[in-house]
This record gives structure tokens, C-alpha cells and sequence, in this order.
């Protein structure tokens, strides 16, 4: 059970809400208690009902591979496969999918 908590920080403005994501310890600051209250329920709920919050960074090939091999092991049939190759293909000619390397975001 995750643990999200609220409190208050001397000599700053606003109210604090404060937890844990991947051993490290996170924090958002809200301009009141009420706001502060509020967003410890959703965050609470977020943590403790398998909800991913944490950002991902894989690169489009990679994805790409990940995706047929889980429907190669699903058991989907050969030509849904290579539908989804040609659905992704033309994904990512529309949409230019962006990958990150040593930090400058380029188009493949």
C-alpha cells in the first residue's frame, strides 16, 4: 500500500503533497489545503490501482518489435500481424514518430 501525504512547508507559500514513485520521492506543490487534499485522493488511488504514471522511454523500433512479438505470442493469425505492420507503417508516415537521442528530439 503506497502512502500519499499532505504538509506544509515553513517560510513557502501553498501546501505540499508528497509520495513515493520508483524509490523516489516525489512532490507537487498546491495553492491550498483543499487542492492539496484533492489531489492526495487521485494520487492515492493512482498508486494503489496499478496506474502508470511515470514516463517511458523507448524508442519507436524498439516499440515496434515489442508489439509484433506480443502478438506473435498471443497467438494472432499471420496476416492480422502484417495488417498491424502496415497499420504502423502508416502511422508512422503520418505521424513522424520522434526519437530522443543524447537529449535533441529529431524526426526518424
Amino acid at each position: 500500500m503506497r502512502k500519499v501525504w499532505v504538509y506544509k512547508r515553513q517560510s513557502v507559500k501553498g501546501w505540499w503533497c508528497g509520495w513515493y514513485e520508483r524509490g523516489r520521492r516525489k512532490a507537487k506543490a498546491l495553492p491550498t489545503k483543499a487542492l492539496a487534499e484533492h489531489y492526495r485522493q487521485i494520487k492515492y488511488t493512482q498508486l494503489n490501482s496499478d496506474v502508470f504514471t511515470g514516463t517511458v522511454t523507448v524508442d519507436w523500433q524498439q516499440m515496434l518489435a515489442e508489439y509484433a512479438h506480443n502478438k506473435k505470442v498471443r497467438g494472432d493469425l499471420e496476416a492480422s500481424i502484417y495488417e498491424t505492420a502496415l497499420t504502423m507503417r502508416h502511422f508512422e508516415t503520418q505521424v513522424a514518430p520522434i526519437s530522443v537521442e543524447g537529449g535533441m528530439a529529431t524526426p526518424n
